[in-house]
């Protein structure tokens, strides 16, 4: 990962036309996990997602 980074304890101040990679993940032990990966524009008001891709988690969730 490159900066900026949404790490814990990073002092970064976003700005205006910086993008990130938001990153969330669950692990569960001899189970596997899960992570989900946004790109995202940091704007004026707030940010804009860049990433096309399902969002809830019915979307999300695989079935064996």
């Amino acid at each position: 990962h490159e900066e900026p980074t949404l790490s814990l304890g990073n002092d970064t101040v976003l700005k205006e036309n910086m993008v990130v990679s938001v990153e969330p993940a669950i692990y569960f032990e001899g189970q596997g996990g899960y992570r989900h990966s946004d790109t995202v524009l940091i704007t004026k008001d707030g940010y804009r997602l860049l990433t096309n891709a399902p969002v809830t988690l019915e979307e999300l969730t695989v079935e064996n």
